[in-house]
């Protein structure tokens, strides 16, 4: 099973704040379902490693909640379409476009503001 493209943590005022995320090229039905899997397998390893973390310390600062963690989809801002939900419950998908220049980079300069933190 792949595993989405990354997972970010954000500790802001001793709130911690999860986020899986997968990129694609378009945002399309097949895109969407591959991503929910892809992100589902990456929670379940994520849950692995803070168990096993636990085992071993004791967080005093925070307590991760990985049942709060977002999805998030990530897709080229010029693919204009449409953005619906995906599941259902806490743990949809949100779809956040983004920029991408001539050279196929992205960048993001303010991640507290992209992630709605």
């Amino acid at each position: 099973m792949n595993s989405c493209d990354f997972i970010v943590l954000i500790c802001k005022n001793k709130g911690l704040y999860i986020f899986f995320c997968e990129m694609k090229s378009s945002n399309n039905k097949e895109n969407r379902e591959k991503v929910l899997k892809q992100i589902n397998s990456s929670k379940i390893f994520f849950e692995y490693l803070y168990k096993n973390y636990l085992e071993h310390f004791k967080p005093k600062d925070f307590e991760i909640s990985v049942e709060n963690g977002e999805y998030i989809y990530i897709y080229p801002a010029s693919t204009s379409q449409k953005n619906p939900t995906s599941a259902s419950g806490r743990n949809r998908l949100k779809f956040k476009k983004i920029e991408i220049n001539s050279n196929g980079n992205a960048a993001e300069n303010d991640i507290y503001h992209f992630f709605g933190v």
